[in-house]
C-alpha cells in the first residue's frame, strides 16, 4: 500500500476518532496485512465505500460492518485475521460478540478454504 504509516495514522485519528497508541498500533497491522485486502483498503480510503466482490466464506466487508460494531478499519483487520487463522478468529468474533455469524458465512466455502491447507 502507498501510503505512510504516519499519514494512515492520522487518516485514523481524524477519520475515525482513535487514540495516537491505537493509531500507532492500528496503522502497523493494516500495513502488514495480505497485499490483497491492502489493495481493498486503498479503494476503500478513496471512495468510502466497501467493495462488495471481496468474500470470505460466503462474508462480505458490508456483511462484518452491518454485523459487528468495527469501525472500518477493524474489518479489514479481521478479514487479514480470518485468513490467516480462521478458526480462532471466526470463534472470537462469536464469543465475544454472543452473535453468530452473518447468514452469508458460507459452511462449505470454508471447509473448502481449509482442506487447502490455510
Amino acid at each position: 500500500m502507498n501510503i505512510s504509516k504516519e499519514s494512515l495514522q492520522e487518516l485514523l485519528i481524524k477519520r475515525w476518532d482513535y487514540s495516537d497508541h491505537s493509531a500507532s498500533q492500528t496503522s502497523e497491522k493494516l500495513l502488514n496485512m495480505d497485499p490483497e485486502l491492502q489493495t481493498e483498503l486503498k479503494n476503500f480510503l478513496k471512495t468510502g465505500d466497501y467493495s462488495d466482490s471481496y468474500q470470505l466464506f460466503g462474508m462480505t466487508f458490508i456483511d462484518i460492518a452491518n454485523a459487528y460494531p468495527f469501525k472500518p478499519p477493524a474489518v479489514f483487520l479481521f478479514f487479514d485475521w480470518a485468513k490467516r487463522d480462521p478458526v480462532n478468529a471466526l470463534n472470537a468474533l462469536v464469543e465475544e460478540y454472543r452473535k453468530p455469524l452473518p447468514k452469508s458465512f458460507n459452511p462449505k466455502a470454508y471447509t473448502a478454504y481449509m482442506a487447502q491447507g490455510n
